[in-house]
């Protein structure tokens, strides 16, 4: 059965004993390769004296039964030395295995002869004349043939390039992007042109890397990759010479093409055009000069099918936008042919360059409206081939005969079409540079942004540091210089209040007494706030009794309260636990800063009063400090919390882990609430 398979497979292939290493049948293709016949039962080793196969197809073999996520792939590709004079590139595919027998059946497949045919057929430029990296690569992103150049860049034998990839052979920086671009050309089906920097030689240098899609049979199978250093193209001699008589800018098209080494052939040896990256004249004059010369063309253009500048204006256009003509004369004697309308002109064109055909005739042979447009220019023969940009008809490119009424060859409608696809490719990279050149401003902008922006985060870095340290000085003078003797003249207060005084006096004193309590909890309020926006304060969570907390405030300000004729008291929702955990003195200084705030604006005879009840939420409490005062205005609750001691208040709930706000009308009196976290003394 496997040797009827063998004569149906059309390239070399053989039969291995998996497990012995040893050759059991061939097919004629691949004894055909070897004109010394080998023998039934030979070990393959001397037939392919690769070791690496040989472990290869072992490691194959073995992990069929035994499998393992690491095994190797079913495809393997070697430089195979002694079947000519020179090494030869050779790709392995194991296509039938057969489990109850241990046989393999393995395709040999020479990578020259496998591509021939394959579409486009570069292979040979690739490897003998281009100046760069090259290689074919197949569907898995593995290298199968390259160049001598490909090797000389990577400073690595050829033998350690094939059947490895980007990731495992290219420098680091460009090793994921190109393998990246390659992806991108295999599932999309498309050609792909992009620009690089690598510093693996320790300089900067950009690479202009190209992959060429390749098909065999109408089915993809790999892709060629091409990359050059940008500094080695354009190096034509008189690449910079100014002009040419047989060329004319219509001047409808004038950016820059990118740089750039592309292959063309007029049918005998291929040749290289160089583009120069920074003048499209120039890149236009090799293309279509070399187009005009091998076809034996008078003129050479490109044009362009578009829409109108105004947008209602719902017709397609067609403009000339260069020429070049094997006939001497003045660029003034050119005729333009600018903003067209295409159903005026080439109306019976589209629908064959949507389809991706040519257009091949004498100019008599055309319908009317093509006929009287070409007449114009004095054609009597012309061959056009689309141009499509990213898979869409972006306009085309013809050939044509001023003197002859004829056909061209199909010599020239392949070397048209290749040009086609060039000038696409062109067009594409043109659109990328653009973008790359965006994307370099905004990269220079924004280091230049990024520069001014540290500078500033530097001074203002600085500002604050001294600002942190003027405020640090200012909190420490205080507390040195103006605490101390606050102290002091409340002390002295306090010992006078006990000589004999009159009533008169005592109330001075009083009040003298109550103003300096007031400035030294002023100044404490003041570190505190300082110490909360400076991050250096934080609630302290010892057990406390809610009744000692609450029977403090209502020491401290029942007095006061009874001194403005103020009915003032302490609600607690019955069956509340007493026991808490958390900072007493900060849950105090707030109830006590918004008792005093209550009083500053409530009338005598009116009403204060505390309560505290569960909050929602588990091992919370929630305050309410109400007053049957003036109440606020929206005006004024839009700054409520600018003042010192209730900014304060509400920066200390915040650290107690809860939240306050106030309710307020005028008339009506105001009410605060507030909750804090308050876990229960032993859960």
């Amino acid at each position: 059965m496997l040797t009827d398979m063998l004569s149906h497979v059309d390239t070399p292939a053989f039969i291995l004993d998996g497990q012995g290493g040893r050759l059991y049948g061939w097919n004629d293709h691949f004894a055909a390769l070897f004109p010394n016949q080998p023998e039934p039962g030979c070990p393959l080793s001397d037939l392919l004296p690769s070791r690496e196969v040989c472990d290869w197809l072992a490691d194959y073999y073995q992990q069929k039964f035994t499998p393992d996520e690491n095994w190797r792939p079913d495809v393997w590709s070697f430089l195979l030395e002694g079947l000519e004079d020179e090494p030869v590139n050779v790709r392995l595919e194991i296509i039938h295995f057969g489990e109850k027998t241990g046989l393999l059946v393995v395709s040999f497949i020479v990578i020259r002869d496998w591509l021939a045919g394959a579409e486009p057929d570069h292979l040979g430029t690739l490897l003998h004349d281009f100046t760069g990296a090259a290689a074919f690569m197949d569907l898995e992103g593995r290298f199968q043939i390259a160049n001598k150049p490909t090797s000389e860049f990577l400073q690595l034998p050829m033998s350690e390039i094939i059947n490895r990839s980007f990731m495992d052979i290219f420098p680091d920086d460009i090793s994921w992007p190109l393998e990246t671009i390659f992806h991108r050309a295999i599932s999309s089906g498309e050609d792909q042109l992009e620009e690089m920097e690598t510093q693996a030689t320790g300089e900067s240098v950009w690479l202009q890397v190209m992959f060429n899609v390749v098909r065999k049979n109408g089915h993809l199978i790999g892709a060629y990759f091409s990359a050059q250093d940008t500094r080695r193209i354009g190096t034509v001699e008189n690449e910079e010479e100014e002009g040419d008589d047989n060329f004319f800018n219509m001047d409808f098209g004038d950016d820059p093409l990118p740089a750039g080494e592309h292959i063309l052939t007029d049918g005998g040896t291929p040749q290289l055009i160089h583009f120069d990256g920074g003048n499209f004249e120039a890149d236009a004059r090799r293309l279509l000069a070399f187009l005009g010369e091998a076809a034996s063309a008078d003129r050479v253009d490109i044009w362009q099918i578009h829409k109108s500048s105004f947008d209602d204006d719902p017709e397609e256009y067609v403009s000339q936008l260069y020429e070049w003509s094997a006939v001497e004369r003045e660029a003034e004697d050119a005729p333009v042919i600018a903003g067209r309308l295409l159903s005026q002109t080439i109306p019976n064109w589209l629908e064959a360059f949507t389809a991706g055909e040519t257009i091949n005739d004498p100019v008599k042979h055309m319908p009317p409206e093509e006929r009287q447009a070409l007449e114009e220019l004095g054609v009597q023969s012309i061959m056009a081939a689309p141009v499509r940009v990213h898979g869409k008809l972006w306009g085309f490119i013809g050939l044509q005969d001023c003197r002859n009424e004829r056909r061209f060859s199909q010599t020239d409608e392949k070397a048209l079409m290749l040009a086609s696809s060039m000038f696409d490719l062109l067009l594409q990279k043109q659109s990328m540079k653009g973008e790359l050149d965006e994307a370099r401003q905004a990269r220079e902008t924004a280091s230049i942004q990024l520069e001014q922006a540290l500078a500033r985060e530097h001074e203002l870095a600085g500002r604050a540091e001294t600002s942190r340290a003027g405020q640090d000085e200012f909190l420490a003078t205080m507390s040195r210089e103006i605490v101390p003797p606050t102290q002091a003249i409340m002390e002295m207060i306090e010992l006078v209040t006990h000589s004999n005084l009159t009533e008169g006096q005592r109330e001075f004193l009083a009040r003298a007494d109550a103003a300096a309590k007031d400035l030294l909890q002023t100044m404490k309020d003041i570190v505190d706030m300082a110490k909360i926006e400076a991050g250096e304060l934080a609630a302290e969570n010892r057990p406390y009794d809610l009744g000692d907390v609450l029977g403090a405030v209502s020491s401290a300000m029942s007095d006061r309260a009874a001194e403005r004729n103020l009915d003032f008291k302490i609600m607690v929702a019955r069956g509340l636990p007493t026991g808490y955990v958390g900072d007493e003195r900060r849950l105090g200084q707030v109830l006590i800063n918004l008792v005093e705030n209550a009083l500053k604006y409530t009338e005598e005879g009116a009403a204060i009063t505390i309560t505290v009840d569960p909050a929602r939420e588990v091992d919370y409490l929630s305050f309410k400090v109400k007053d049957t005062g003036r109440g606020l205005s929206q005006e004024n609750m839009d700054e409520l919390f600018t003042p010192l001691r209730l900014a304060l208040s509400r920066e200390l709930v915040f650290l107690m882990g809860g939240e306050m706000y106030c309710e307020s009308e005028p008339g009506q009196g105001s009410t605060f609430y507030f909750t804090i976290q308050a876990p229960r003394i032993g859960g």
